[in-house]
């Protein structure tokens, strides 16, 4: 009786969690729609940073989310177990960096198809003249830098699990050899 409450509770969870996510990503489409980049789609020449602005924006809509499970909120923890909580919040990390990168790069492509300019000259003058943009970049480094060191992380984690069975399972061998 106790996990099927249990389960009904982490349903629960689950769905207000999708019911929050499906609010914000309808905001997210609000603000690229009032921002007038959706017209810019049928634009040949404006699509490109079209499609910037929205991997920006649901980039930051993943950012969010990622925060909101790793956060420990009580509610949550309560009906999710935290390791389903971090398991989710790894996933989305990989999401955030695709779509941030993805961000960066339509962004600095767009501007120099618009500017008739070098793709590497464009984005230097984007992180240098641009006002906040080369706090943007250190950021974007820094989102890199963690999401390499994740990977690292879970490859180390992975072979040491794997030493570990590989050992156990060596000495489960050598003890039934000498009975």
């Amino acid at each position: 009786m106790r996990w099927q409450r249990r389960k009904t509770m982490a349903d629960d969870a689950k769905w207000w969690l999708r019911a929050l996510l499906a609010l914000n990503a309808l905001w997210v489409v609000d603000l690229f729609l009032l921002g007038g980049a959706a017209g810019a789609l049928t634009d040949p020449r404006g699509s490109v940073l079209a499609l910037g602005r929205l991997t920006g924006l649901c980039g930051a809509l993943a950012l969010v989310l990622q925060l909101v499970l790793i956060a420990r909120v009580p509610w949550l923890e309560r009906r999710l177990d935290m390791d389903r909580l971090t398991g989710w919040h790894r996933w989305t990390g990989t999401w955030v960096l695709w779509l941030v990168l993805a961000h960066v790069v339509l962004i600095t492509v767009g501007y120099a198809e618009q500017d008739r300019s070098p793709v590497l000259s464009e984005f230097a003058s984007l992180v240098v003249e641009t006002r906040d943009l080369l706090l943007a970049a250190a950021g974007t480094a820094l989102l890199v830098v963690v999401q390499a060191q994740s990977a690292n992380l879970d490859a180390v984690s992975g072979a040491t699990t794997t030493s570990e069975a590989y050992a156990e399972s060596l000495q489960a061998a050598i003890d039934a050899q000498g009975r």
